[in-house]
């Protein structure tokens, strides 16, 4: 019959008659056990150590994401008259579109949009409730 012995370091397996005691005597000595006996060891969890090219990856989408945000604003072509009204009233000129040439921002579009601003001040106003003056009620003596 044979016998199954394994080392449990190297995990190799021999199969020996039963019969050569002197060949199962020489694997006791180098280490192997009857495979009957043998138990797997259990599995270690080793934790998850950044490599190189980990590292890199993740400082490349912080660049990226570096780059979206300090990403130069567009230019916005303003006529001279559009610009002394934008510096007049200190508005935002990325937040007026332009009708002239390639979306140039003119006179009339900065107009029209203040002409807008004013329109949603008066629609705000008329949605305030108005103020009721309650009675004041007198001190009785």
């Amino acid at each position: 019959m044979l016998i199954k012995y394994i080392h449990p370091k190297t995990g190799t397996v021999r199969e020996v008659e039963e019969s050569y005691q002197s060949k199962i005597a020489l694997l006791k000595r180098a280490g192997f056990i009857p495979f009957a006996k043998y138990r797997a060891p259990k599995p270690v969890v080793v934790p998850y150590v950044k490599n190189a090219s980990d590292v890199v990856q993740d400082e490349k989408q912080d660049l990226e994401a570096l780059e979206e945000v300090n990403a130069p604003e567009v230019a916005v072509h303003v006529s001279a008259s559009a610009r002394v009204l934008i510096e007049e009233f200190g508005l935002d000129a990325a937040l007026i579109e332009g009708s002239g040439k390639d979306g140039q921002i003119t006179k009339p579009d900065v107009q029209e949009y203040l002409a807008s601003l004013e329109e949603d001040e008066d629609e705000e106003e008329v949605a305030l409730p108005e103020e009721v003056d309650e009675p004041e009620e007198e001190e009785a003596e």
